[in-house]
């Protein structure tokens, strides 16, 4: 059965990869206008989700399953964050239903996707330091190009900044590849042996990531980026492109941690934590635009991930397997009420509309998409019993075996957020008449999201227990 399924999922992968060629020969042949390459995005996301179920389903039986001669493992974790990066794809082409043919960039946006979702099964569980720079280049140039692709002001300015920011990034990841090559002697990224090039490479990664996921101090780019850019661009780089390298981080995390060097790591990693969380959600208190709000929660929501990481790296230094596997498990459920609730938040954001003042009265407009988008703000915020309350709850369970303090600065955090949450969704309720009207690809995709949050906040602990 095990060699039927990896079968199965190198064939699957190499044909997306296929539909990310194709895609783009659309146009010389007069076809970008038509349906043809949204089906096809949709045809690569649907064999996308079949990988990710695969894998799944082979760990029921093996704690492990290895692909491509060895270069990726996939456990639990990394498997669910496949199921999540699908399911967040979906809600994007969902929302995106018709616009993308408007652009004078189209189709790029739809071969663009089958790409990032081929580095992405590869990204999740990989194990060869050398394949993961290729892929991290991969992924990142279609995410840079992909907020550009509107070639509105604000997205080709996003676009650059993004791409600086990236640029710095992938050096320092390259830092740390050759330093990880000097502390292993070989390309693999697993167990760390204690050394100077170690240290030294931990360094270049916290630095490569910091920039990538946008951690303060290294997160100046991000409010631009997601806060004026194109939504729709931006829905797939916040709700499905970070998947991949919130896995990559957990992963080498782990792996140095458990190396030895788990009291720098943990302490460096709180330390993230809070000022992120921190500064993110300070941040969303000083606008009044509905679009840098979720930016700035983006910002604060890596603070969080951060604090799980924490717990992570900790338990990896004790050796406290249960405790790993439920700090993976946490950050798994967290990262699924982020993406799927931020994929068509950021969507609905598309055709501007981006001030609060604009969804005034939304309610009496709008009643499903304001319903719907309260439920993912909530979420976001951490109301029982929706899936974003779970992820929290994990990992601040975690971290309660590490410290009691950062323990209490991410439950004040989360209450930070609940004003500029709060204020969203009163003036959704409001009896003044804003100007916001959503379509219904969006409207769709925000219902679709509001019940998938709502549903898994209540399986949540079925969720949970399958991968821990």
């Amino acid at each position: 059965m095990a060699l039927d399924i990896t079968g199965n999922i190198t064939v699957l992968t190499y044909i997306i990869l296929a539909l990310g060629v194709i895609i783009p020969l659309t146009k010389p042949l007069k076809l970008e206008k038509t349906r043809i390459p949204y089906s096809f995005a949709w045809l690569s996301t649907l064999l996308f989700s079949i990988v990710s179920y695969e894998a799944f389903y082979a760990l029921k039986t093996s704690d492990t399953l290895t692909m491509f001669n060895g270069l990726v493992t996939y456990n639990s974790f990394s498997a669910f964050m496949l199921m999540v990066s699908a399911l967040a794809s979906a809600l994007v082409l969902m929302a995106i239903k018709g616009r993308a043919e408007e652009w004078p960039t189209a189709p790029a946006v739809y071969g663009l996707l089958p790409l990032i979702q081929f580095g992405l099964i590869f990204a999740m569980g990989i194990n060869d330091a050398l394949l993961l720079l290729a892929i991290w280049l991969l992924v990142s140039v279609a995410s840079y190009v992909i907020i550009a692709l509107p070639k509105d002001v604000d997205s080709v300015k996003g676009a650059i900044k993004y791409a600086l920011m990236g640029s710095l990034a992938t050096l320092f990841l390259a830092v740390w590849v050759a330093l990880n090559i000097v502390a292993t002697g070989s390309f693999t990224i697993l167990p760390y042996q204690i050394g100077l090039a170690t240290l030294l490479g931990f360094g270049a990664f916290i630095l490569s990531i910091g920039f990538k996921l946008g951690i303060a101090p290294f997160h100046w780019w991000l409010p631009d980026v997601y806060g004026k850019s194109n939504g729709y661009g931006v829905s797939i780089v916040a709700g499905i492109v970070k998947i991949g390298f919130i896995a990559i981080t957990a992963r080498v995390i782990y792996y140095i941690s458990a190396g030895g060097f788990s009291t720098i790591v943990t302490v460096t990693l709180a330390s993230l934590a809070v000022v992120t969380m921190f500064w993110g959600n300070l941040a969303a208190l000083t606008t009044r635009n509905l679009q840098r709000i979720l930016a700035y929660s983006s910002i604060a929501h890596i603070g969080y991930i951060l604090v799980g990481l924490t717990a992570l790296s900790y338990a990896a230094g004790a050796h406290d397997l249960q405790l790993a596997m439920y700090s993976f498990a946490a950050i798994a459920i967290h990262v699924a009420a982020y993406s799927v609730s931020k994929a068509p938040l950021f969507a609905v954001m598309g055709e501007g509309h981006t001030e609060l003042s604009d969804i005034k009265g939304l309610f009496h407009r709008d009643p499903v998409s304001s319903v719907s988008m309260a439920i993912l703000l909530l979420s976001l915020l951490g109301l029982p019993p929706l899936l974003g309350f779970w992820g929290k709850l994990y990992m601040f369970t975690a971290i309660a075996s590490y410290s009691l303090p950062l323990l209490v600065i991410a439950l004040l955090n989360s209450g930070i957020s609940a004003v500029y949450y709060g204020i969203a969704i009163r003036d959704m309720l409001s009896t003044d008449e804003g100007t916001a009207v959503y379509d219904a690809p969006r409207k769709a995709s925000l219902a679709t999201a509001a019940t998938i949050i709502i549903v898994a906040g209540l399986f949540a602990s079925t969720l949970f227990h399958i991968m821990y």
